[in-house]
């Protein structure tokens, strides 16, 4: 919570107090053992860190088969969300209302938004009393001239919450993995569940004019699994959000993150950076695609190398409540994963109004 905050005081300086205006819109991640940039959220994701690569240390010709001596994928990809943002509170427009008179209640059949296909984030949250829950499944391939890695990712189930305010949400992903991997003649499984990730987001302000909307999310990995697959350590990180809406049926989004990770090779800690943009475009009021580029780039890291990526998809209504997805991607760096495909379903619970 305090990372959140904090990072929304550097975001206040571009959103200053009453921003609460109409917006509309739409808008993710697998992770490798051991390294966990908690913002990349697995392609097994926005959010899904918030990115999983598994190929032998730059520079070296020996393929060791365990997923801890493999440069990771991040947990990156989840969903692509039909950014519609409009209405959506948030904290400076309630802080604006408070003073002004009392705010419009959040009509709580508006269309579903979710952090899921793509890598962005939405900077949307659920809503106070509000549960969504949104998962998937994603296979990742990735070559090299040692051998060929083949990865699974079960459930990529992220759960949302809204606590406080309609602005402020509790989150919380739990991913099951597993890996295989084949070189020379010899193949080898790892299956297992990454650390539990848990953390806030938070809606800072609405769009006005060319200054877009904003959201701000903070996020712990905690060493909750004893495999291949955790980091072994507590590890935190923080994402900025931002997006316009150009019109009815087209929205730019992108996000930049920074965080700790461990490098899958030594075990030494570096910095992790990410940033991603993100296009939609809606086909029809059920129907929406996206293009997107996303990077994730350490800085001080032994055996990490850059991995950028391009990808897109599409995500169907059926009703108010419930979002499917599919999305395909390609990396575009040695370091990054040939290809990777992926579906996934989101489901919203909303809370019941009282009686008028």
């Amino acid at each position: 919570m305090r990372t959140v905050l904090s990072t929304a005081m550097v975001v206040a300086v571009l959103c200053p107090r009453g921003w609460g205006g109409g917006r509309h819109g739409f808008a993710a991640e697998v992770e490798t053992p051991s390294q966990r940039a908690p913002f990349v959220r697995s392609h097994h994701g926005g959010h899904g860190d918030q990115a999983l690569t598994v190929s032998p240390p730059m520079g070296s010709t020996d393929f060791d088969e365990s997923p801890k001596d493999q440069p990771q994928h991040h947990r990156y990809w989840r969903a692509a969300e039909s950014r519609r943002w409009r209405h959506h509170p948030t904290l400076w427009a309630t802080v604006a209302d408070a003073e002004e008179g009392p705010p419009e209640q959040r009509d709580l059949r508006e269309p579903l938004v979710t952090d899921r296909p793509d890598f962005t984030e939405s900077p949307s949250t659920v809503g106070l009393g509000t549960l969504q829950i949104e998962g998937g499944y994603t296979f990742a391939r990735h070559r090299s001239a040692a051998g060929r890695v083949d990865e699974h990712s079960f459930g990529e189930l992220l759960f949302r919450y809204g606590v406080v305010a309609d602005w402020l949400e509790f989150r919380a992903v739990v991913s099951p993995v597993a890996a295989v991997s084949s070189a020379s003649g010899i193949r080898s499984a790892h299956a297992g569940v990454e650390d539990l990730q848990l953390g806030f987001k938070l809606a800072v302000c609405d769009q006005k004019t060319w200054i877009p909307r904003v959201g701000v999310v903070g996020q712990l990995d905690l060493p909750t699994s004893d495999g291949p697959f955790g980091a072994g350590r507590v590890l935190g990180s923080g994402l900025v959000i931002y997006g316009w809406d150009a019109n009815e049926s087209l929205s730019l989004a992108g996000q930049t993150g920074i965080g700790g990770d461990i490098d899958g090779v030594t075990g030494r800690s570096y910095l992790l950076t990410a940033q991603s943009v993100s296009a939609s475009l809606s086909l029809s009021p059920r129907v929406a695609t996206y293009f997107e580029w996303f990077a994730l780039i350490p800085s001080g890291a032994d055996t990490e190398r850059s991995q950028h990526y391009v990808n897109g998809g599409l995500t169907v209504l059926f009703g108010p409540d419930v979002q499917w997805d599919v999305r395909i991607g390609h990396g575009l760096t040695a370091a990054a994963d040939d290809l990777f495909v992926g579906t996934g379903l989101s489901v919203r619970f909303p809370r019941r109004r009282g009686p008028e």
